[in-house]
């Protein structure tokens, strides 16, 4: 399969978002106007913010009234319990749907497309906006201490073999390094590691700052090849996980880890829901207890992304 044939495009905050007018529109909220923007621009009937409790929004002036979902659940199968009941399959049946991946936490981006790769969704559009910088650099925080690594809920192909002489770990490694560090160490027993670097990156210094924080952490991580993707491109990272994939004879299990942009998170999901009636595939994260959001600055580009998903309808 050649993932780099999906669709994608782009947009300056000043170009003309030739865009459908949509049924549904799902983002992730935060104060960033790399989420309001798009927000306010895109048509749609029906426009839902998603409010995550680990973002820990104390000031109620700063979230917004109207149109918000909130659960007070952390796992990703308790945050949206109450979501899937409204929207399922036969009231999202035939409709045109985009989600802003953006201010999304990515264990809940993944959850909420593995779930409408469920229910039958077969096409939807995704939104990523870059930022013009992080307001810190590489000295950027997302998230506090790790707490535990686990596979995402409903990210666990089966049948995953007992056997792990031949795992393959497969890290999109980001701003994060500490939570790379988290992954290595959990599935310190793969035999193949590899961490995928967005490259070209989303702006020029956020390449030497990414690598700045992985040569900290580098002798606690291990031997681990280094691949390289666009992190504005989830089909191209598809695409080096499939080459990877194919270089490795015997494969026994396969964890992939996006700990890197949306984007990149995008291609490993896709990824797994192609391949994951074949092999033995688990989707890893480390999470915290809580996230840190309004990190970024200005807006860059939107990147419009079409996936299309396979409709293999089946959810551990």
């Amino acid at each position: 399969m050649d993932y780099t044939k999906f669709y994608k495009r782009s947009y300056t905050p000043n170009g003309n978002y030739n865009l459908p007018n949509y049924d549904l529109f799902i983002s992730a909220y935060d104060e960033c106007e790399r989420t309001q923007f798009p927000f306010s621009k895109i048509k749609a009937s029906e426009k839902v913010w998603l409010l995550f409790p680990q973002y820990n929004y104390r000031n109620k002036d700063e979230i917004p009234t109207e149109d918000v979902y909130f659960k007070d659940g952390r796992r990703e199968t308790d945050y949206f319990s109450e979501f899937v009941e409204k929207y399922n399959k036969v009231t999202l049946n035939s409709k045109k749907i985009c989600v802003d991946s953006t201010g999304f936490l990515r264990s809940h981006l993944i959850y909420l497309i593995t779930y409408f790769n469920f229910i039958g969704i077969r096409e939807f559009d995704v939104l990523y906006t870059e930022p013009v910088m992080y307001t810190k650099g590489d000295e950027t925080e997302f998230s506090t201490n790790v707490e535990v690594v686990r596979t995402v809920d409903g990210c666990s192909s089966s049948p995953v073999t007992s056997e792990e002489m031949n795992d393959v770990l497969i890290v999109c490694s980001g701003y994060d390094a500490m939570l790379f560090k988290a992954v290595a160490s959990y599935k310190s027993s793969c035999k193949h590691k590899f961490h995928i670097i967005g490259f070209p990156s989303l702006q020029a210094d956020m390449y030497q700052e990414s690598m700045l924080r992985f040569y900290n952490v580098k002798d606690s991580v291990g031997n681990s090849k280094r691949e390289f993707a666009p992190a504005f491109d989830p089909f191209v990272t598809a695409q080096v996980i499939d080459d990877i994939i194919k270089g490795i004879p015997k494969i026994t299990n396969i964890y992939l880890s996006p700990l890197s942009t949306k984007p990149q998170t995008l291609g490993m999901v896709l990824y797994y829901l192609y391949n994951k009636d074949k092999l033995g595939i688990n989707i890893l994260f480390p999470f915290s207890m809580n996230y840190t959001s309004g990190h970024a600055i200005g807006v860059k580009r939107t990147w419009i992304y079409t996936l299309e998903l396979p409709g293999n309808l089946s959810m551990p």
